[in-house]
């Protein structure tokens, strides 16, 4: 089972609340009524690419876990 790391651009993100109605297990609000993942690597099976699909402002993107690695790494190997 892969997995992908869930990214929600809070400057994009309008509070709609689309992607927690979707995927009520992988979103919340966080203290400025914007959504955050609820954690942030997830299985890639899950309504996730819904989500990204629904979120209005595009708001949602995720990293794979090879791209994940190289983020965080900061290398491009």
């Amino acid at each position: 089972m892969s997995t992908v790391t869930i990214i929600v651009d809070t400057e994009r993100c309008v509070g709609s609340g689309t992607c927690m109605a979707i995927a009520p297990n992988l979103f919340q609000f966080d203290d400025e009524d914007r959504s955050q993942p609820v954690s942030e690597t997830v299985s890639e099976e899950t309504d996730v690419h819904t989500a990204i699909d629904m979120c209005p402002t595009a708001a949602i993107t995720v990293l794979s876990a090879a791209e994940s690695a190289v983020a965080t790494d900061g290398s491009d190997r």
